[in-house]
Parts: structure tokens; C-alpha cells; sequence
């Protein structure tokens, strides 16, 4: 697939089981906060497009209920070719995709970095603060929508610096 070779130079495509498997590991990556979004899930089954998927391949990925324990094989994915930090860094992107980088969505990325052994301090949007993954306690009400939205609206800004910032190789 040309975005393999473009992102990551590959100079072949994975067998398409190797790639199920990992974006698989992604979907559990986003499923992190223990609700999986559809915009979530429609990140990784337009990324498997991308990659050259096939149909019953996507179907898998949009029935898949990604609560499988994430383990260090699934997450090297590609037969070990995708960097762990890539990998990362496309879980991370998963976790963006509905606008709400959640905090057991990055306590849960954090545990695949020590999976894969990826230092957590080498990945900015790993550590704790730099992303601001707060989520409102039930007693913490907003003065108006406007506010929500613009705080929303930063959050995914500060997401998006923070992995423009990871070092991929």
C-alpha cells in the first residue's frame, strides 16, 4: 500500500492478517475509556482502507467489540516493521479522532508503551499534564456551552502540537 511506503517505508505490504491484527490493537487502544466512538472506529476502518484492507478484513474491524488485553505481539503488528513509536502515535490518533483524549484512553497507551518498551517520557503525549485529558467530575458544571466547546476545542489543539512533536524513528 502507497501510505505504508509513504509513512512508514515499507517496501512491501504486510500479509493483510499481520495488519488486522494490529489495528485491532489500535481499536483497543481507543476503546481505552471503555466506549469506543464511531468516529473512534472510523479512524482505523478509513486508516485499513488506506492500507489496502479488504472488505471482509474492514467487516471484522467494524464488528470487532475491542476489549481484548492488549499484548505486546499485537502491537508490534506488521511482523515487527511499524516502529513502536508509530505504533503509538497511530493509537494515539485513534484515541483523537472523536475530539476527547480521555484519561484511561491515555492510561491505557501507556501501558501498551511499557508493552512495547517504549519510554514514556519519549513520547510527550504519554506523560502526564501534556495532554489535557481531564474529564469533568458530575459535580463540575460549565457556565455555558460556549465555554465546553472552546475547552474541548484546545484540548484537541494541544493533542495535535504534542503528536506533531513525536519523533517516529
Amino acid at each position: 500500500a502507497w501510505l505504508l511506503h509513504h509513512r512508514w517505508n515499507f517496501r512491501s505490504t504486510p500479509p493483510e492478517e499481520e495488519l488486522l491484527r494490529y489495528l485491532k490493537a489500535v481499536l483497543c487502544c481507543a476503546n481505552g475509556d471503555g466506549r469506543l466512538s464511531p468516529s473512534e472506529r472510523g479512524w482505523v476502518l478509513g486508516y485499513g482502507a488506506c492500507l489496502g484492507l479488504s472488505e471482509a478484513a474492514l467487516q471484522t474491524l467494524r464488528e470487532y467489540a475491542a476489549t481484548d488485553p492488549i499484548s505486546a505481539d499485537a502491537l508490534r503488528g506488521a511482523g515487527g516493521r511499524i516502529s513502536p513509536k508509530a505504533m503509538l502515535y497511530d493509537a494515539i490518533s485513534a484515541c483523537m479522532a472523536d475530539h476527547d483524549y480521555h484519561e484511561d484512553e491515555a492510561a491505557t497507551i501507556r501501558k501498551a508503551a511499557v508493552a512495547l518498551r517504549v519510554p514514556v517520557d519519549a513520547v510527550p503525549a504519554l506523560g502526564d499534564g501534556s495532554v489535557s485529558a481531564r474529564t469533568p467530575d458530575a459535580g463540575d458544571a460549565r457556565e455555558n456551552e460556549q465555554s465546553n466547546e472552546s475547552d474541548r476545542v484546545t484540548t484537541h489543539s494541544r493533542a495535535r502540537i504534542q503528536r506533531r512533536r513525536l519523533r517516529l524513528h
